[in-house]
């Protein structure tokens, strides 16, 4: 490729592909020069500590935090230079001030050339995250399909990049460093935001500078929680004192230093540009240092006058570059300024000698020495000259066939309103960069209305407001995304009821996020109810369905089945399936809320048919409910159809990029795999909806983690359930308890009752959930729930009162009729049977139970069962029968993950003389692995299986510190020094029979 096209299109992608291990500099001086380093031996120190303790026990996490010049970027080089010496691989990279709008600028500019190195293999990675590259990485873009995800879950995204570090730091170690990160755009901030939270397994340090004002709101809380809990190192740095101040300038003190100093503040950058350009004979006393991160005025004059002194050809180029952004191509730079290549060429010999800008790499690539100087020379641009040129930049790429992002950039700052053609460039813009970069895809779309033409329909005016709501509601601005859809609904003609219905609808979910009590979006829809009347018509029946909708989001459950119920009847007469499809589907829901099996089972029989029946492209507005459908039927013990319909939500929510079903339906998928035992999948979506409602920044968040407490509870890491729980609760005691907030409360006193803690466990329970009656609980939930109080009152020693909660179960279960709840019902009364040496009524009803769980697929449950019915054997001394129902237990809670019940197992065999062997695993009764807990033998067979601690930690739900703690405590109490030699004593010892 020649001439220009060559030029705009290297430039784009030497900019946004990669400048890895790129140096910046804080002074205008030399090389040699600029890396002496002057009062920063306690921050050296530092940054060697932090280097030496990541390549001993990795995941390094660095935080260098100052104004503007106080040498924070010479602090990283130096960081670079060491990690070199020391072998490890580096990226670098930094934000620019100007290019904040770029999608993931910063994680291409430092990551790009890291990926696209051919000696790096990501191939291990697999074709789901390798697809999640692709889709941002220029690197990755050639080869293979681009993953298609909801804006709603771009974690996957954080987690591929995450993994691919890993991969390519397990050998020789790695230095990932992000400068200037204030000026990050937002979707690099989440980015790095889940790096710093997570950390990387294996030597791989993350480092990040930054100003402390004016840094985006999720990377500030992901520094601030790890410096709190210690995984990250804060550096800050502050001002030289007069000492080393005199020391960085070779003199001695007198009138002309001390102004200097005086207006610099001590701030390295900002004192040596005073003393090269302040006059020494004149200095000028009026000047004073401003605030923290503000240019003095006088360093800001001394910019100036230096940029004024060179030649008006070096201005013209400094100013196009300026614009371009950095770091910059001559060839496009110069065709921004449009001067000749030969005159640009000279031009940057006189920038280059000035030491206004330096060369950065072999690539012939050029930055300004310090973003301060680069944010002068844009600055002194005319208004009417930076539009010019950012207009000349735009036609340039697009020539050049630059991606959309890269034309919106300028597109956005220099098209004018009434300029359709821009609009329609940075709509397209916002749609291509929506589902990983909604906060940047929502200013594009606000620029595209901005630039509508006066003559543009009212309905390309709301579809423009309902995208840019729905980006700024993936992005987490939930009063910002219903001040767009408040704006569309005025929009939206009278006679269109159905399209105000659902624009109302979706105000009314925005209140349900925000944990709003304001309630405005529900009054309207009433309103819009009662000026259409009773007359059965579509809009009338699509504004009696979102109002069904919004009273099943508060728990209001007698009136979702009454509202429910009208649409069902009018959709029907109106022969409406798809009206259909969704009022049955919330009747459903509405109906298992209010305890009427009988009932639900008829609507979920009614809602299921017709559901079934219509294609996806039918259902993309009703995904939503699907999800109701999906959550009756799982709570009708209809587990396998509950699964089925969830995931045909999420795959119509994923194919039409329209996420807001994602939560409910995750949620109900999660709650699924947990009942069905499949606990470590149940897990991974409960976390799934952990991470998406944070980056969305809305209340799904604290009903998730209750999923996740009950997920770590089954598994058996009670620390985890407990924090899980915790975090929950303290999320939802600002929030409306309606609906499913109990599960918190319950999930976190559950938690302390299978700790040890019994009785405060259960008097949280019954403070928080409505006392003995468990009022706030669903129905279906209660036999459950009961049946788990009647343990604890157990383990206390009162059976009294734990016969009381089996009765209550008992009745609870026979109200619902569900073989399910009958048999959480019969294992309550089996387990107080025993207790009362009723061994024989015990085994009969825990058999009974387990065959009922097995009935409905509730495996982790019919195991407990088995361990009941086997405790009940042994009081029988029919100690073959109840090996074999231990052995039974044993093999199915293994096979689940759950580890607390699989471990009670376990030693039950033991007790018995029986070995313990599952399958290739090793066993726990192995002698000598006695002194390991349960957590810690767990992590020893994983070690034995070869997984890497990233994969320990994916595999037990847990953090990277937590696993390292672990397998700490493994080699300290096996003493050992190494993985091998756990994995060989625990293949030694696999087979050997307990005493």
């Amino acid at each position: 490729m020649g001439g220009r096209g060559r030029v705009v299109s290297s430039l784009y992608s030497a900019r946004r592909g990669g400048t890895a291990d790129q140096s910046t500099g804080d002074t205008r001086w030399s090389p040699k020069e600029r890396d002496v380093i002057v009062g920063r031996s306690a921050e050296l120190d530092a940054l060697a500590a932090a280097l030496e303790s990541t390549t001993r026990r990795g995941d390094g996490r660095l935080a260098v935090s100052g104004e503007a010049g106080i040498g924070k970027s010479l602090l990283l080089r130096r960081l670079r230079e060491q990690a070199t010496k020391s072998g490890l691989r580096i990226a670098s990279g930094r934000a620019t001030e100007f290019e904040q709008d770029v999608p993931f600028g910063l994680a291409i500019d430092v990551l790009g050339r890291l990926f696209d190195d051919p000696a790096h293999d990501l191939s291990r990675l697999g074709e789901e995250r390798l697809a999640e590259l692709r889709a941002v990485f220029p690197a990755f873009s050639s080869a293979g399909s681009h993953a298609r995800g909801l804006a709603i879950e771009r974690f996957r995204l954080h987690h591929a990049v995450r993994a691919a570090l890993e991969e390519l730091g397990q050998h020789r170690g790695l230095l990932v460093v992000f400068d200037d990160v204030h000026w990050a755009d937002e979707p690099s901030a989440e980015l790095l935001a889940h790096l710093l939270s997570h950390g990387c397994a294996g030597p791989i340090c993350i480092a990040v500078a930054y100003r402390p004002i004016h840094l985006p709101r999720m990377l500030s809380h992901a520094l601030a929680s790890g410096v709190r809990e210690g995984t990250t190192t804060l550096l800050e740095v502050g001002p030289l004192d007069r000492a080393d101040a005199q020391r960085l300038l070779g003199v001695d003190g007198g009138a002309h230093f001390e102004e200097c100093y005086h207006q610099s503040g001590g701030n390295p950058f900002f004192l040596t540009e005073l003393a090269r350009s302040l006059p020494a004979d004149n200095p000028d006393a009026t000047q004073r240092r401003m605030g923290e991160a503000a240019v003095p005025p006088a360093v800001q004059q001394a910019i100036t006058h230096e940029f004024d002194s060179v030649s008006p050809d070096a201005r013209a180029l400094a100013q196009a570059a300026a614009v371009a952004g950095e770091p910059f191509d001559i060839e496009f730079a110069a065709a921004v300024a449009a001067i000749a290549r030969a005159t640009a060429l000279s031009a940057l010999d006189e920038l280059t000698a000035s030491g206004l800008v330096r060369a950065i790499d072999s690539a012939q690539l050029y930055m300004f020495r310090h973003p301060i100087v680069r944010h002068a020379v844009y600055t002194s641009v005319g208004d009417g000259a930076r539009i010019a040129a950012h207009a000349r930049a735009a036609t340039l790429l697009a020539e050049a066939g630059a991606p959309l992002a890269a034309r919106a950039h300028h597109v956005e700052r220099s098209a004018s309103p009434g300029d359709g053609q821009a609009s329609d460039l940075l709509s397209a813009a916002a749609t291509a960069s929506a589902s990983r970069a909604p906060a940047v895809a929502a200013g594009w779309l606000r620029a595209a209305i901005r630039l509508l033409p006066p003559d543009t329909s009212e309905q390309r005016r709301i579809e423009l407001l309902v995208a840019l709501a729905n980006s700024l509601s993936a992005a987490g601005r939930l009063e910002d995304s219903r001040a767009a859809l408040s704006e569309a609904t005025l929009l939206v003609p009278e006679h269109d009821a159905v399209g105000k219905a659902r624009l109302l609808g979706a105000l009314v979910r925005l209140d349900h996020l925000c944990g709003d009590a304001r309630r405005q979006a529900s009054s309207r829809l009433r309103d819009a109810l009662a000026q259409l009347g009773d007359t059965a018509s579509v809009g009338v029946t699509a504004v009696t369905l979102e109002l069904a909708s919004d009273h099943a989001h508060l728990g209001d459950w007698a009136e979702t089945v009454r509202l429910a119920k009208r649409a069902c009847t009018q959709a029907r007469s109106l022969d409406e399936p798809i009206l259909e499809a969704s009022g049955a589907s919330i009747l459903a829901c509405g109906r298992y809320y209010l305890g009427d099996t009988a009932a639900t089972v008829r609507s979920v029989d009614r809602a299921s048919g017709v559901v079934d029946r219509l294609t996806d492209a039918e259902l993309v507005a009703h995904t939503e409910a699907i999800g109701l459908l999906a959550a009756a039927e799982i709570g009708v013990e209809r587990y396998d159809d509950g699964v089925r319909h969830a995931e045909r939500a999420l795959a119509i929510a994923r194919a039409s990029n329209h996420g807001r079903a994602f939560p409910a339906a995750m949620a109900a998928l999660s709650m699924a795999h947990l009942w069905l035992g499949n606990l470590r999948d149940g897990a991974k979506l409960a976390e799934a909806v952990i991470e998406a409602t944070h980056l969305a920044r809305n209340t799904g968040t604290f009903w998730a983690l209750g999923f996740r407490s009950w997920a770590a509870l089954l598994l058996g890491d009670l620390d985890d359930a407990i924090r899980y729980g915790e975090r929950g609760t303290a999320m939802g005691e600002s929030l409306s308890a309606k609906g499913f907030g109990w599960f918190l409360q319950w999930s976190a006193g559950l938690a302390q009752i299978e700790s040890g803690e019994v009785a405060r466990g259960r008097e949280r329970i019954l403070i928080h959930c409505g006392g003995p009656e468990l009022s706030p609980i669903e129905l279906g939930w209660r036999p459950y729930c009961y049946a788990m109080l009647c343990s604890a009152e157990l383990s206390l020693g009162d059976v009294g009162a734990a016969a009381d909660w089996a009765r209550r179960a008992q009745s609870a279960a026979e109200q619902l009729g569900l073989p399910g709840k009958l048999a959480d019902a019969r294992l309550a009364a089996s387990n107080v049977a025993l207790a009362r040496g009723q061994p024989v009524k015990a085994a009969a009803d825990a058999a009974a139970a387990a065959r009922d769980f097995v009935g409905v697929g509730r495996t982790v449950d019919a195991a407990r069962a088995w361990l009941g019915e086997g405790r009940a054997l042994l009081e029988m001394a029919e100690q073959q029968h109840a090996t074999e129902r231990f052995e039974q237990a044993y093999f199915a809670l293994a096979r689940c993950g759950a580890a607390r019940y699989r471990d009670e197992a376990a030693q039950q065999l033991r007790a018995l003389g029986r070995r313990v062997i599952h399958h290739g695993q090793s066993a726990y009764a192995c002698r000598g692995l006695g002194v390991l807990s349960c957590r810690q033998r767990q992590v020893a067979e994983l070690i034995t299986r070869g997984l890497k601690n990233r994969e320990i930690a994916d595999e037990m739900f847990v953090s990277l510190k937590t696993v390292e703690s672990h397998i700490a405590q493994v080699f300290d109490k096996l003493g050992v020094s190494s993985r091998a030699a756990v994995a060989s004593m625990m293949e030694r010892m696999a087979y050997e029979d307990a005493d």
